[in-house]
């Protein structure tokens, strides 16, 4: 990356507010609610006992995506991030913070807001689905707030 493209994402980084501290370049870290080490200890607690290659992943709640980027660097084929109170509020900006981090770290992320009662068997199927924030699902009618929930599929070679 040269120095023009440094500048400008370290600019515009500082424009954001930011829920997670993610590393965008080897000395600059984003000032998030959620400090860098404690984000790196729960992805190994997370994604650590997972096999992500070649798998697709599905994030409901991502902020600003750390754990989206995580599996795409742990090998994961494609990842979806989705939030919808992060991205849909009044002001919110961690969409697009999350949008800068993947192009800053050159990753390609995908992001939809969506409201994760909204998902069902017509949205698709992935082989991981992680949910750290709010996940709800009327037809096991299970709630779960500030839990984490994992599933995974094994993934077809």
């Amino acid at each position: 990356m040269n120095e023009t493209a440094e500048k400008s994402i370290r600019q515009s980084a500082r424009n954001h507010r930011w829920l997670q501290s993610l590393r965008l370049m080897p000395d600059f870290v984003t000032h998030g609610v959620k400090g860098e080490m404690r984000l790196l200890a729960e992805e190994e607690a997370l994604l650590g006992p997972l096999n992500l290659a070649g798998a697709e992943l599905l994030e409901v709640g991502a902020q600003n995506g750390h754990f989206s980027m995580a599996a795409l660097r742990r090998g994961a084929a494609s990842v979806l991030a989705t939030d919808h109170l992060a991205w849909s509020l009044p002001g919110a900006q961690a969409q697009a913070a999350a949008q800068l981090a993947a192009g800053a770290l050159g990753l390609e992320l995908p992001t939809l807001t969506l409201d994760p009662r909204a998902l069902s068997a017509q949205f698709g199927s992935f082989h991981v689905v992680l949910a750290t924030g709010f996940f709800e699902h009327h037809d096991l009618t299970m709630k779960i707030a500030g839990a984490v929930v994992v599933g995974q599929r094994e993934v077809d070679h």
